[in-house]
């Protein structure tokens, strides 16, 4: 879709029959009652396997994600330090756990932590900070 939305009259195509028209997105009751639930998979260091499971409590193209970005630009106005050398920063390696709280308490996201390689796994209820920390 990427590269027939790169061409002119293909672009026209999609925009006529295929993709939805400007501002019919959902409404804001949709948007308020939306929701998702992400799923991760990795490795820890030690060669766990965990997955963690974000959900959000908004549809997430519309109220999650204003909620998220409008924290990411306070903890950068508020919480970053000035200090901060330049280069090259991810949002986690720039922001961290300033981020991971105001996110945990303005823009509601949960998690959980599962050992996937445990012969009994547990379910561990755990904050957004320890969860990128595994």
């Amino acid at each position: 879709l990427m590269l027939a939305g790169a061409i002119g009259p293909t672009r026209t195509l999609l925009e006529r029959h295929l993709l939805p028209a400007p501002g019919t997105g959902p409404s804001e009751i949709e948007q308020q009652r939306g929701n998702f639930e992400l799923q991760l998979y990795g490795r820890t260091n030690s060669g766990a396997m965990v997955r963690v499971t974000v959900t959000g409590d908004r549809a997430p193209g519309y109220g999650s994600t204003a909620r998220m970005l409008g924290e990411t630009a306070a903890c950068l106005a508020y919480d970053c330090a000035a200090e901060t050398e330049g280069g090259f920063w991810t949002t986690a390696s720039l922001l961290g756990d300033a981020l991971i709280a105001r996110l945990e308490h303005w823009a509601g996201p949960a998690m959980t932590r599962r050992c996937l390689n445990a012969t009994s796994p547990v379910v561990f209820s755990l904050s957004v900070a320890s969860a990128f920390a595994v």
